[in-house]
């Protein structure tokens, strides 16, 4: 069996359990995630979400003053083009991680896209994973 390991010092720090440290799952698995929240919680035709919940998830929360370059829902960023690229524009959401792992839904293109990445391994000094995550989006997108 293999086992993830967390890359974060505070959940180091904490004896390696901690909220802030993520979550452990495939590829398939967060993909299956994503089209969940993209059928508006449903998938395989299993209710897991009511839709109202998906809908708050992903309706912006940011008062109107507050811009930080994009808007919030609960747990996902909406139209950051940082990491999006061009899909930001089209209403698309999604969470990133601090291995530099990203989950995007695109419901007006029916699109899901999974990337895992181990961002911090051998060093952390390589990386703005960012312009990674942007090209595989907009790749996605284009295909």
């Amino acid at each position: 069996m293999l086992r993830g390991s967390v890359h974060d010092e505070n959940s180091w720090s904490l004896g390696g359990t901690a909220g802030n440290a993520g979550l452990f799952g495939t590829a398939a698995d967060v993909a299956r995630f994503g089209e969940m929240l993209r059928q508006g919680g449903a998938v395989d035709e299993v209710r897991v979400l009511r839709p109202d919940t998906v809908a708050e998830m992903t309706r912006d929360q940011l008062p109107p003053p507050i811009d930080p370059g994009f808007r919030h829902g609960l747990g996902v960023r909406i139209g950051d083009l940082h990491w999006m690229g061009t899909l930001a524009t089209a209403g698309a959401y999604g969470h990133t991680g601090f291995t530099g792992t990203s989950l995007l839904v695109d419901p007006s293109r029916d699109l899901v896209v999974v990337l895992l990445t181990n961002r911090v391994h051998p060093s952390r000094e390589w990386s703005d994973i960012a312009e990674i995550r942007r090209a595989v989006a907009e790749f996605a997108a284009d295909t």
